[in-house]
């Protein structure tokens, strides 16, 4: 049986849908004028967020001016230790960012293309609401922008605690069946939380399956055979640049029958835009292992 379908995917999101609007009156009736405001406001706060990115920001030129800042000779003793403090506090929060890499120019363009295929997928998808919600929703747009009616609202409540419960049952009755199987391989993996993490590779060796999981970490699926998701395309992420396309997995269940165990991921892929495209990839073998040392395994994007 399957636990982590599509359809879990898209309840899972509308769940969390009466936390994502705010009430406001003037959503009651359709205002062209007004969606066009409420759009603009929210892509500028979109785009201020997406400029903050260190690919179009150097923060080594950041660093020199604030060591400038902290080693002036004309303040005094107390103001130098402040300074200091503040400049301790911004090497511990971008430490990892302090590098010389490539800065990028910001893509206007693309940054509006990522904005509006995020509002789309939000209108297809709350699209699914039950119809009695859809029939008090003046305006799905606006809607998908984050506002609603009082009475939206109130009619959202009840909705996502029922599909919350729903989701909470699938989740427990897939993590106690990947805990039962786990326990028969040849050493405990900690399976469930294989969860909202990179896929980064995948490769048949030696009979095996190899999976790179976060970059950090490979299972192997001994006497690996895939029964779904055999030529997909997974995309590595490049944290060298913006705006690429890349997998990760979902959710992750895993099986036992007959003495095989069966590893079943959800995928994502997203492409540049932030277009998802979900997927199943099973793979069915003897036993699995997960190591952390990738540095002399090579893998292809994809089967």
């Amino acid at each position: 049986m399957k636990y982590f379908t599509k359809e879990y995917y898209q309840i899972k999101f509308l769940t969390d849908t009466v936390q994502h609007v705010r009430q406001l009156k003037s959503t009651e009736q359709i205002n062209e004028k007004f969606y066009r405001f409420l759009y603009e406001k929210q892509y500028n706060l979109f785009s201020f967020y997406e400029k903050t990115s260190d690919f179009y920001h150097d923060r080594t030129e950041d660093l020199r001016r604030i060591e400038a800042y902290a080693n002036d000779a004309n303040i005094t003793d107390e103001e130098r230790g402040f300074r200091k403090d503040f400049k301790e506090l911004y090497e511990y929060l971008y430490g990892n960012n302090l590098r010389s890499k490539k800065v990028f120019e910001f893509d206007e363009e693309m940054c509006r293309r990522k904005f509006a295929e995020r509002i789309n997928s939000r209108i297809e998808l709350y699209r699914q609401l039950p119809q009695k919600i859809l029939d008090k929703i003046a305006d799905i747009r606006v809607f998908a922008l984050g506002y609603t009616s009082a009475e939206v609202k109130h009619l959202l409540r009840p909705y996502c605690a029922i599909k919350r419960s729903e989701i909470k049952e699938i989740e427990e009755k897939a993590h106690r069946e990947t805990d039962r199987a786990e326990s028969h391989l040849s050493e405990i993996i900690g399976f469930n939380e294989y969860e909202e993490v990179l896929l980064t590779g995948i490769e048949e060796r030696n009979g095996d399956i190899l999976l790179k999981v976060d970059r950090v970490c490979i299972l192997s699926i001994k006497d690996g055979e895939i029964l779904e998701g055999n030529g997909k395309t997974i995309y590595p992420y490049d944290e060298e640049r913006p705006n690429c396309p890349w997998s990760r997995i979902v959710a992750s269940e895993l099986h036992r029958s007959k003495g095989k165990f069966k590893v079943q991921f959800l995928v994502a892929n997203n492409n540049e835009i932030g277009q998802t495209d979900l997927w199943y990839l099973t793979v069915r073998g003897t036993d699995i292992t997960a190591t952390d040392d990738i540095a002399t395994v090579d893998f292809t994007p994809d089967l």
